[in-house]
């Protein structure tokens, strides 16, 4: 969603092989509420569980994902408050963790620690191990790395978990989950960090119509990436409502129909706040006053890597 010069990138310098991005994690006030826009509105599946039994924590759990999309959102209601303490910030609706699949979890628990990056939280879920780690040292974002076998294989342990999927209603023809947003104070600072510690390719620029500066991250050989947005001044992205806090705001959602889904869209009440048309790529977001906290970014474009549909050079 940006105009591009003084383009920089960097390929990852780590020895942390990290695979793809896998799922995030947010917040959320209401199950019925959430499933009514992603599921109803939206598209999506929408599963639910109580982590109360399973993982001893006073936890609801609610799963959006299209198909088996191998990147999910998973978003937790604390039925007591503090259940998740170790999870530091605001328990309003939002996303904000981005998790990773790495290939030797201790390996790059060892790596970590060496530079001062301790785990606040291990979760263990069959064959299946994560780690969490701080915010205040990852540049804003929750970073959660899982170890596991086989191509959807976290997925496919939780789903027993789940209580009967709904069959969603939304017509709107989303493919899957394409990328994020978030903000950042220093996207120098943030592309350094996750290329020297996890071994992404990164590639910075400047977007002067939108006054931001822009880190693109990504795991080597996943088509899926973050980017991160650093305001230059105080008309940076004027028409997107959300504060400018550290953090994810955006989720993108590659689409058949631009036009069409924002006219379904448009006709749900829900608000669009940007949209662009360079031919090969089309785009729309809409705002978060419906969608738990996150806008929603919709794509059109043809092939299964947007950065490559949008004619974006990475290091090689």
């Amino acid at each position: 969603m940006s105009d591009k010069s003084h383009v920089n990138g960097n390929k990852g310098k780590s020895s942390m092989e990290l695979i793809a991005m896998n799922h995030m994690h947010g917040w959320m006030d209401d199950p019925g509420v959430l499933c009514s826009v992603f599921r109803d509105i939206l598209g999506l599946s929408c599963e639910e569980r109580d982590l109360t039994t399973y993982l001893g924590l006073p936890l609801l759990s609610t799963i959006t994902r299209k198909g088996w999309d191998s990147v999910w959102v998973e978003y937790f209601q604390e039925l007591v408050p503090g259940a998740l303490a170790s999870i530091t910030g605001p328990r309003a609706p939002r996303v904000f963790a981005v998790d990773y699949r790495v290939k030797d979890l201790d390996q790059a628990q060892k790596e970590l620690e060496a530079i001062g990056i301790a785990r606040t939280l291990e979760v263990p879920i069959g064959s299946t191990r994560q780690f969490w780690y701080d915010p205040e040292k990852t540049f804003g974002l929750f970073i959660e790395l899982s170890e596991f076998e086989g191509d959807d294989g976290l997925i496919k342990n939780m789903t027993p978990l789940c209580k009967p999927l709904v069959t969603p209603r939304g017509t709107l023809g989303i493919e899957r989950l394409d990328h994020v947003h978030a903000w950042t104070t220093d996207a120098d600072g943030a592309a350094r960090f996750y290329s020297d510690v996890f071994g992404m390719t990164t590639h910075t620029w400047i977007d002067p119509k939108n006054n931001i500066k822009i880190a693109l991250l990504k795991a080597k050989n996943d088509p899926r990436y973050i980017e991160l947005f650093q305001p230059l001044g105080q008309d940076a992205l004027q028409n997107i409502d959300s504060p400018r806090n550290p953090g994810i705001f955006s989720m993108n959602y590659k689409v058949e129909d631009v036009a069409r889904a924002t006219q379904e869209l448009e006709m749900q009440g829900i608000r669009k706040v940007w949209s662009d048309n360079r031919g090969a790529v089309k785009q729309a977001m809409f705002a978060s006053d419906r969608t738990n906290g996150v806008n929603i970014e919709l794509s059109e474009y043809s092939g299964n890597d947007f950065i490559k549909a949008a004619g974006m050079e990475l290091p090689a």
